[in-house]
Parts: structure tokens; C-alpha cells; sequence
């Protein structure tokens, strides 16, 4: 979901950024910000659970990193 809604949530921010919730795509931007805080949330918590298996999968990794680059962005 996160990356259905990416290119709303950069329209977002571009055209509305001192106040996102005004833009007409502010439901993409919290969906997608969601879903990013959510990823970043599982992420962490298998690293927990099981450190060895979470370095190895990538995908994981692939999917924190873009979900840290746009609640990043935000900022």
C-alpha cells in the first residue's frame, strides 16, 4: 500500500508543504506515512525476535529503508 500511494504522497508534500493536510491527497500521504511507521514497527520487532533471519532476508531491509526515506521526508 505504501507504494500505491507514493506518488500522491510526493504531490503531497510538493505542492502543499506547510501544511500536508490541505493538499487533496492528504489521505495518500497518511496512508502512506502509516504504513511506513507500521514497517519500520515489524521490522524492529522481528529484529527482536529473531536477529540472524532478519539480517539475511533483504527484502525486509529493502522495505525499511524506503519506508525510512519517507517518514523522512516529512520532517
Amino acid at each position: 500500500m505504501m507504494y500505491t500511494h507514493r506518488n500522491y504522497f510526493a504531490r503531497a508534500l510538493l505542492d502543499h508543504p506547510n501544511n500536508i493536510l490541505d493538499s487533496p491527497f492528504a489521505r495518500s500521504f497518511l496512508a502512506c506515512f502509516s504504513c511506513a511507521t507500521n514497517i519500520l514497527k515489524l521490522t524492529r520487532e522481528n529484529f527482536r525476535r529473531d536477529p540472524e533471519m532478519t539480517v539475511r532476508c533483504w527484502p525486509v531491509w529493502e522495505h525499511s529503508i524506503a519506508a525510512t526515506v519517507g517518514t523522512q521526508l516529512h520532517s
